[in-house]
């Protein structure tokens, strides 16, 4: 419970009770601290600082060893249902993606024969959509339009922010030999403007991937695709981090034109995500059904939510109000402070006689 002591303060406390990323997935975590939280980590290799962390106090040095952190789990740690994000793996990133084409190509074949659900997502920024937020102003105004200022793209736009879809208007379409094949795969398809794919809303403020994915009881998601310092990694933190969801990255199947591809690849295997290869995860998918949940929901977009939802329902009409919850301890709290507070200033204003004056004016 909140003390008054910290209401006074205005220190504010996270709560983990409408999160879902703070929720034990699987149930049991609580019971795995208490049989094994006397052991040595075992994810965990100690090293020496070599220069990764630089010093720039000589009386200051950073602190060794430095500790370097795998996932403690494995796939077949829990029973799961898994979800397959294909990221942008679209068109008009061709060139960059293809090296990598044929673990993708296999992965989803794996995927779909398993009946796991898969998710499509393609880049959708276009330099005239005027959804310019900061990753636009980090990349900056310039190398827009073919050839951008350089050759080195050979006639796409320099500047990663956008697709120009001016001549081509299937850039951001999925290339062939991934896209989706039936209605209901179509329907699967996230037109997206965000790094992160859970980010993605729709025009009326609703949040697409999560819901997808809670309604089929997906508890691990497989990450695949398209930039790997960008979108990837974004998707991967916040999958872990904001809702709770197991993470896998299949690193032979992840692709960028930058050279930060395998330091991405490492910080998420550092941190949020378990890294496998594309034979390592279909292996595992055909070799382990006794371990493969089923999804409790269809696998189209308007059999989970409702067509309605697909189709971005009219904002125009008047909603609810929507009040904010707050929980009952700090319900309690709040009112006990409110009373404290005041029956302190109705008893320092009583004694000095002087009820008529405002209540803000100066205490002494």
């Amino acid at each position: 419970m909140i003390s008054l002591v910290h209401l006074a303060q205005g220190i504010i406390f996270a709560s983990k009770e409408a999160d879902p990323g703070l929720q034990d997935m699987f149930g049991n975590f609580r019971a795995l601290m208490l049989e094994h939280g006397d052991e040595a980590m075992s994810n965990t290799e100690y090293l020496p600082n070599t220069g990764e962390i630089p010093t720039y106090f000589p009386d200051r040095p950073p602190a060794e060893p430095l500790a370097e952190y795998t996932a403690s789990w494995s796939l077949e740690s829990h029973p799961r249902t898994f979800a397959l994000i294909v990221e942008d793996m679209e068109k008009d990133y061709a060139s960059y993606i293809d090296f990598v084409l044929p673990n993708a190509v296999s992965l989803l074949a794996a995927f779909r024969e398993s009946g796991q659900p898969v998710v499509w997502t393609n880049w959708y920024r276009q330099e005239g959509d005027g959804a310019y937020g900061a990753i636009d102003r980090f990349y900056g105004p310039q190398g827009i339009y073919p050839p951008g200022g350089t050759a080195v793209f050979d006639g796409h736009a320099e500047n990663p922010m956008w697709i120009d879809t001016r001549s081509d208007t299937e850039g951001t379409d999925t290339v062939d030999v991934l896209k989706p094949v039936t209605p209901e795969e179509q329907s699967l398809v996230i037109k997206s403007m965000h790094l992160s794919k859970f980010a993605d809303k729709t025009a009326a403020g609703e949040d697409i991937l999560y819901p997808m994915l809670k309604a089929w009881g997906v508890n691990t998601v497989v990450v695949i695709g398209a930039w790997t310092e960008d979108c990837i990694i974004s998707t991967a933190v916040e999958a872990s981090d904001r809702y709770g969801l197991d993470v896998v990255i299949v690193k032979d199947a992840l692709a960028t034109a930058t050279p930060s591809h395998t330091k991405a690849i490492e910080v998420m295997a550092s941190s949020c995500a378990l890294a496998v290869t594309a034979d390592e995860m279909i292996s595992y998918l055909s070799s382990h059904a006794d371990k493969i949940v089923a999804p409790k929901a269809p696998l189209s977009y308007p059999a989970v939510l409702g067509s309605t939802v697909l189709l971005a329902a009219d904002t125009t009409a008047t909603a609810a109000p929507v009040w904010p919850a707050v929980s009952l301890p700090l319900a309690i709290g709040m009112a006990v402070a409110s009373s404290l507070l005041s029956v302190f200033l109705a008893t320092r204003l009583s004694r000095r006689g002087r009820l008529h004056e405002p209540l803000l004016s100066p205490m002494v």
